[in-house]
């Protein structure tokens, strides 16, 4: 009968030792992430070198892919694009040439692919006359 109270101690010990495990390997985790610098690991369509230009046609998204999360899981899937409830958390900055003084810069959309993958959807398809800059926002944080 004494051997019963050891065990279940022994199982209280190990489920108790389990939870401050996990407690530490979050708070690692959280402390990694913090270390870790949000910046964009790929933009597609890719340009073949940093000045050349690339050429959008019909509704072809704009895609950006992050070292790290900024948005929490499950955030842009209220109904309303995250985007456009805080619009800090727009990843794209789109700029027309300086020559197109009087154009409208085209209308799109913003969504969170995942927490980490944001795409750029142009509401019509494209314009074929006009030439703009699609960068990352250096605001954007995480």
């Amino acid at each position: 009968r004494a051997a019963a109270p050891r065990v279940a101690m022994a199982k209280m010990s190990a489920a108790l030792v389990l939870a401050v495990g996990l407690t530490i390997l979050a708070v690692g985790h959280a402390a990694f992430l913090s270390t870790l610098q949000l910046k964009p690991v790929s933009i597609l369509p890719a340009a073949h070198s940093p000045t050349s230009a690339v050429r959008l046609g019909g509704t072809a998204p704009v895609t950006v892919v992050f070292s790290r999360p900024v948005i929490a899981l499950g955030a842009d899937f209220t109904g309303t694009p995250i985007v456009d409830a805080d619009a800090s958390l727009n990843p794209f900055v789109l700029e027309l040439a300086e020559h197109l003084d009087d154009v409208v810069a085209p209308a799109y959309r913003v969504r969170w692919v995942t927490t980490s993958i944001a795409r750029l959807d142009p509401e019509e398809e494209w314009p074929t006359d006009i030439e703009f800059t699609v960068s990352v926002n250096p605001q954007l944080t995480s």
